[in-house]
């Protein structure tokens, strides 16, 4: 069954078409994961499925429901609840860790503080900062964590009211390689124990072949290649063979004007 159908997705900022007729299909419950160079225009298509961006034509239906027609706060989802990992994790500096992990049932006066403290520790738990009713991380502040552990958070704060659509944006940044393999399963198993459909945009070919099912690549504005991850060194395209050995010589052509 279809989740998310993006058909044709335009986008322009002045003279640069940034998406130049994306199309792509992700089924439910499947964990697609779009990669490419930066600047390619991952970001803008992110924000163009949460509504952040508003395409200049173009089709994203979800659930079979077309979403362009709304914008911001307001967007329609297709009647879909949606959790997002941002890239910096975003976490509220001001609040606790288990403040954050609730916000949205706080602000929308879901319950008292207690039952949204309660809610908070067992989604801490999911991410393996709550265990055995260890409360300790739940009462700290954000800078009295590490980055792998707010990344955890994000996460926690992501599936808190068990979406059916998780986007990830770079979930990987900025962490060392045992922190980016711990995000990495962490996320492949809470997607799938809430059973979330997913989009993930990244650099690191660790993430793709543990979170993905599938993976497509965004070059010049279009899907340059689309198949399923295990297929990925066997792709037969000569962007994909580039990107994922990264080589410096290629059909990718990076700017480096700034070095000369």
């Amino acid at each position: 069954m279809e989740k998310i159908k993006i058909t044709n997705l335009k986008k322009s900022f002045e003279s640069k078409d940034v998406l130049d007729g994306v199309s792509l299909t992700i089924e439910e419950k499947e964990s697609l994961v779009v990669i490419g160079p930066s600047g390619v225009g991952k970001s803008v298509l992110l924000k163009c499925l949460l509504g952040l961006v508003r395409p200049d034509s173009g089709s994203i239906r979800i659930n079979g429901r077309e979403t362009l027609g709304f914008a911001g706060i307001a967007r329609d989802h297709g009647g879909s609840k949606v959790g997002m990992l941002f890239q910096g994790a975003a976490l509220f500096d001001s609040m606790k860790v288990w403040e954050n992990v609730s916000f949205q049932a706080l602000q929308q006066g879901k319950g008292d503080k207690k039952e949204a403290y309660e809610k908070a520790l067992e989604n801490l738990n999911l991410v393996g900062l709550a265990s055995g009713g260890d409360e300790r991380v739940a009462n700290l502040f954000p800078s009295e964590i590490s980055g792998g552990m707010k990344k955890r958070v994000a996460l926690a704060r992501a599936i808190a009211n068990r979406p059916d659509i998780l986007y990830f944006d770079e979930p990987t940044t900025g962490l060392d390689p045992i922190s980016s393999a711990v995000i990495n399963k962490l996320i492949r198993e809470c997607t799938k124990k809430i059973g979330a459909t997913t989009l993930t945009i990244t650099h690191d070919m660790s993430s793709v072949r543990e979170i993905g099912d599938k993976v497509a690549m965004l070059y010049n504005g279009r899907i340059e290649w689309h198949g399923r991850v295990s297929t990925i060194d066997d792709s037969g395209n000569d962007h994909v063979h580039q990107f994922v050995r990264g080589l410096a010589e290629g059909p990718i052509q990076m700017q480096t004007d700034a070095l000369k």
